[in-house]
């Protein structure tokens, strides 16, 4: 995701966000089902555009002089807005990540020291530790590809070969994966989200998806990781 710093604010812009298909059917739907009005402006000239105003309950929407109360959301644009919440890192770049292994969790810190997430993690084993110390977030990868390789794990047949895993939720690293600066070691999430709370890894962090998704929106490259015991 790219960041665009604009004066007061910031852009997070995210190509292909959704695919081609995507877009094109949620462009017939909104076309079909929004409430579209011509409105007219204060010097009563038609405005060349159609629109139609969605929000929360409560706001107000002004534009021209003129106050709009927003309709209720349809299930579209509802599903819309949940995804790109989801996907915007609205704390990126202010918190920490502080991973207990005799817990078993991780928590994130805003900058005033505050927890503002908690969750159950599975954090190395006794043949694989997990890293102790102090360490930087250096990527996050959405829908990650998987490189087997038998020569990084102890417990590998050596007679297996390399394979590469397609993205998916089934892949071993999950939906998204964080790596750090230790080479190989990182947070991500796990297809096996009954196994989360257990020192059963191979010396990585893993959560279930959705609470890595939920992580992976709060950091950027950089990010403060503690390891402790």
């Amino acid at each position: 995701m790219e960041t665009i710093a604009i004066p007061g604010a910031e852009i997070y812009y995210e190509k292909n966000f959704l695919s081609a298909e995507e877009a094109a059917t949620l462009f017939d739907a909104l076309q079909a089902k929004c409430a579209w009005e011509r409105r007219r402006s204060s010097f009563k000239y038609a405005v060349p555009r159609d629109e139609a105003y969605y929000g929360d309950p409560g706001t107000r929407h002004t534009y021209s002089r003129r106050e709009y109360r927003p309709l209720a959301w349809i299930p579209e644009l509802l599903s819309l807005k949940a995804r790109v919440e989801d996907a915007t890192p609205t704390h990126a770049g202010a918190v920490k990540i502080v991973v207990s292994k005799k817990a078993s969790v991780l928590r994130v810190y805003d900058r005033e020291g505050q927890i503002i997430f908690y969750a159950p993690v599975t954090s190395g084993s006794e043949h694989d530790p997990l890293p102790f110390g102090n360490w930087v977030i250096t990527d996050v990868v959405r829908k990650p590809t998987y490189n087997y390789n038998p020569d990084l794990f102890w417990d590998a047949d050596p007679a297996n070969a390399k394979v590469k895993i397609a993205a998916g939720p089934n892949n071993p690293v999950g939906v998204v994966w964080m790596g750090i600066n230790v080479p190989h070691y990182g947070i991500h999430g796990t297809p096996s989200a009954g196994e989360i709370g257990h020192s059963a890894s191979h010396g990585c962090v893993r959560m279930t998806n959705w609470d890595a998704t939920r992580v992976a929106n709060l950091v950027r490259d950089g990010t403060p990781v503690v390891f402790e015991e």
